[in-house]
């Protein structure tokens, strides 16, 4: 293509930032989303290319909020002030950095998150726009969307570095010197625990928690032992999503069921998150009382 022929459209390609690995990203919302900033950039929709911008990073936030934390973001409020708990969810906050520069664009970035969100406010098509917007203002919004996307989930894996291997070092903890039968308190104090707890944080424990309600498969009642004791480790961070996840899971899972109920009295035993049992949960537990107890007289 000759210098002549080269058009507004194609410096706007050549200049349009593109998501690395998309993989990463857990919502579908935010893949849709990614996908429409591109699109409307090419057709001229910009009005709807800055919504799209604004919806992509609002889908980002949760998505990560939710892999950190194991909760669902509540919708309402502003993106600046979703922004600002997910940056102290991830350690963004620009007062933990000694170093002046890397503050300057820490805090740069909650500038941008508030400064797009009322763009999209004054430019977007969500409302009656008083402003018409330009071709290098939906630009602007997207690539600064983008740019930003991936700097969250680049952090997101650093938080991670190195500790991609404590979901199977729990597991072989569990599965070692018979621990996972032991009281909670005597499992806690084992040092192959206690290394867990050093190399982790809630986040990343919120994080070990789902990958063993997601991944952990129980085929027998060796892994039944380990799933329910490593769940019993991490009731900190049990949530009663969490518990009624794993109660439909596994409440007809015959390697599963005595675990299951161990598990849930021992939560009625102790009293702990009492708000994590529904009724439910009570009656199979009163279901199978009798049939456990004798079983263990037995």
């Amino acid at each position: 293509m000759k210098k002549s022929e080269i058009t507004r459209q194609d410096i706007m390609d050549d200049t349009n930032i593109q998501v690395r690995n998309t993989q990463r990203i857990g919502s579908t919302n935010a893949l849709d989303q990614l996908k429409k900033c591109d699109e409307r950039i090419k057709t001229g929709d910009h009005d709807g290319a800055i919504s799209s911008s604004r919806s992509l990073l609002e889908s980002v936030f949760a998505d990560i909020y939710e892999k950190t934390t194991g909760e669902v973001v509540k919708n309402g409020g502003s993106l600046t002030d979703s922004y600002k708990v997910l940056k102290n969810t991830l350690n963004l906050s620009e007062n933990k950095d000694s170093n002046k520069a890397i503050k300057g664009l820490l805090n740069g970035l909650v500038t941008m998150v508030a400064s797009l969100d009322s763009l999209s406010n004054q430019m977007g098509d969500r409302h009656r726009r008083p402003v018409k917007p330009q071709p290098h203002h939906a630009q602007l919004c997207v690539n600064s969307a983008k740019t930003l996307t991936n700097f969250l989930y680049d952090t997101l894996e650093h938080c991670f570095k190195g500790r991609e291997n404590i979901y199977q070092q729990l597991i072989q903890v569990l599965d070692s010197r018979r621990i996972r039968f032991l009281p909670y308190d005597a499992i806690m104090t084992n040092p192959g625990v206690q290394e867990v707890y050093r190399r982790t944080d809630r986040n990343i424990r919120n994080s070990l928690k789902r990958q063993f309600i997601k991944q952990y498969e129980i085929k027998s009642y060796r892994n039944s032992d380990i799933f329910f004791a490593a769940l019993w480790i991490l009731r900190d961070e049990l949530t009663s999503a969490d518990v009624k996840e794993i109660f439909q899971m596994h409440r007809r899972n015959n390697q599963a069921c005595q675990g299951l109920y161990n598990f849930l009295t021992e939560i009625t035993r102790r009293q702990f998150k009492q708000n994590l049992l529904t009724d439910e949960m009570r009656s199979f537990c009163e279901k199978y009382d009798d049939f456990y107890s004798a079983k263990e007289k037995q």
